[in-house]
């Protein structure tokens, strides 16, 4: 009889232990891993544009003539015109110009504004950042589009030349001529 004793009172204690680990009281859930949300947020800038502070046509003596292809003239490079834009978008933008007229200082007298030319040249050097640059085409008088940026993805940056002729009349008076040659900056699609 000791036998079957001992037999029925492993089998009680390995039950009463089974039961021990299936209760929910000592249940333990073991996961391989687990997710920690991260987040960035990326900030969006500005968009800008620098510009010389002044430019000089130099002196220019009329020329007696009757052929407005014939006007004395003086061009000048327009360099440093620069574009910043820290939006971190994909919106593109462009750059176009007003003047005013070249006025003497003295007698108050105005230069034709058709006599103002502006001509864009490509950029200098290559433009940074993901963007194709288009220059706007030469045009005559008081308004216009120097440069424009589309394909736009991120930040970017360019600069370029532009050179500026302003054709003086053979009834021009003599004096210095002021003007005032505005490049503005705007968002384009």
């Amino acid at each position: 009889m000791r036998h079957s004793t001992r037999l029925a009172i492993s089998a009680v204690g390995a039950i009463a232990l089974a039961g021990a680990f299936a209760s929910p009281a000592f249940a333990t859930v073991i996961s391989p891993s687990d997710d920690t949300e991260a987040t960035v947020t990326v900030a969006g800038g500005s968009l800008s544009i620098t510009v010389p502070d002044s430019v000089d046509f130099g002196e220019v003596a009329p020329i007696q003539t009757n052929d407005p292809d014939s006007l004395a003239s003086s061009q000048v490079a327009l360099r440093g015109t620069a574009i910043t834009d820290t939006r971190a978008g994909t919106e593109g933008w462009e750059v176009t110009y007003s003047v005013t007229p070249f006025v003497n200082t003295t007698t108050g007298e105005a230069l034709p504004i058709d006599n103002f030319f502006v001509n864009p040249n490509t950029t200098d050097g290559v433009p940074n950042g993901v963007l194709t640059v288009q220059p706007g085409n030469p045009s005559t008088g008081a308004t216009g589009t120097i440069y424009s940026a589309y394909n736009v993805h991120g930040n970017n940056d360019a600069a370029w030349t532009t050179y500026l002729t302003l054709k003086i009349p053979a009834n021009a008076l003599a004096g210095e001529y002021t003007g005032t040659f505005t490049q503005s900056i705007t968002t384009a699609g």
